[in-house]
């Protein structure tokens, strides 16, 4: 409820200033970052809820990347990193760290968010952050598709997919 809010109040601001601005699109930069976690795309066995949450995100980055960016000139990106030393995980990276794992400041992972914002290339993207260190893994994710699910389901999805973005269910 609180993401819809805040959400809905980002995509009227943009528009409501593109019109104040006088010009067909708003000429400032728009970037949202979303926070999900290494929980998106890992097994975290007992972590219910939290790693359900986090699929959800990688879910919303996937569906509202391409429409936003194209309607709106929003830029979606999401950042996925590991324990991080916040209060909310502290007792964790206390742990990691004292057995030598990875784990990495929020100061870190905010470095990996501003860079998200002002580089104005990266739309659609997840960055994975480990140790204070950043990859991005949504690209490899779509070019391995066939690889994992295989080259005719892959291309039966393709089909689909461009089918239904063209159009094709849309009452004649």
């Amino acid at each position: 409820m609180d993401f819809a809010r805040i959400a809905a109040v980002f995509l009227r601001s943009s528009k409501d200033d593109s019109r104040r601005n006088g010009k067909g699109q708003d000429a400032d930069d728009k970037s949202l970052v979303l926070l999900s976690s290494v929980n998106a795309f890992r097994e975290s066995p007992g972590l219910f809820l939290y790693q359900t949450s986090k699929h959800a995100i990688q879910g919303l980055l996937r569906s509202s990347r391409k429409p936003l960016w194209e309607r709106d000139g929003i830029r979606v990106n999401a950042v996925n990193p590991g324990v991080t030393d916040t209060p909310m995980a502290h007792h964790i990276a206390v742990k990691f760290q004292a057995a030598g794992l990875y784990s990495q400041s929020a100061e870190s992972v905010a470095k990996v968010i501003v860079g998200l914002i002002v580089d104005v290339t990266m739309v659609g993207k997840s960055i994975y952050i480990e140790g204070g260190d950043g990859w991005e893994f949504e690209d490899s994710f779509i070019q391995q598709q066939p690889a994992w699910l295989g080259e005719e389901p892959t291309r039966r999805m393709r089909v689909n997919t461009e089918a239904v973005q063209r159009g094709a269910l849309l009452e004649k």
